[in-house]
């Protein structure tokens, strides 16, 4: 990884409404910058970018134009709406703590196998939702049932054998299930933490 310039918050940081901050460099957030109802785009052609920081930002109007993927070493929040332009959002996937949240039915838009969640992600809202999430270059999204996060959702996908998981404490054996199913997938899972009951 190629060193290069840092944006560091210290204090407080807000945009205003019609106002736009973009970031061409890594995003460090150690103070407030959370109270935020404009635009905000990350982007870059040749390199990686980062979040990171003792603090949660949590954007308005969120874009990601970074063609070598943009990483997130702290939970990032969006209220109104976020597009994907280029690059992927990764999230590490052994901490589901690290995740992009959409808030209060955020919608998106721009999805794509090279443009998505590499990881967790999370909504918060009152009706069904598709999380844009999958796992290197395949888009594998997940949809919930209004009112499934309603206090808060968090998925992930995962390209690889449940029965012996990477990053999780314990393994899925897919021998074991309902005898409606006929067989459980060997090559990919989804994770879902809800605290309601919900059809996948």
């Amino acid at each position: 990884m190629v060193a290069h310039s840092q944006f560091h918050i210290k204090g407080s940081l807000h945009i205003a409404e019609k106002g736009q901050l973009s970031f061409h460099t890594d995003l460090i957030n150690n103070g407030d910058f959370d109270d935020n109802y404009g635009k905000t785009f990350f982007y870059h052609e040749n390199q990686e970018l980062t979040i990171s920081g003792s603090n949660k930002p949590v954007f308005y109007d969120m874009t990601v134009h970074v063609i070598n993927d943009l990483y997130l070493n702290v939970p990032v929040g969006i209220t109104r709406f976020k597009e994907f332009i280029s690059g992927r959002i990764h999230t590490p996937r052994d901490t589901p703590a690290i995740y992009l949240g959409f808030k209060n039915d955020a919608p998106y838009l721009g999805e794509t196998y090279v443009t998505h969640i590499d990881g967790y992600s999370s909504n918060q809202g009152l009706l069904d939702f598709t999380f844009p999430i999958g796992d290197e270059y395949m888009l594998r999204p997940m949809k919930i049932e209004a009112g499934a996060s309603l206090g808060k959702a968090l998925g992930a996908y995962f390209s690889e054998n449940p029965n012996i998981p990477s990053t999780f404490t314990h393994n899925f054996d897919t021998s074991k299930h309902d005898p409606s199913l006929a067989i459980i997938s060997e090559h990919e899972f989804w994770d879902l933490n809800s605290a309601k009951e919900t059809k996948v």
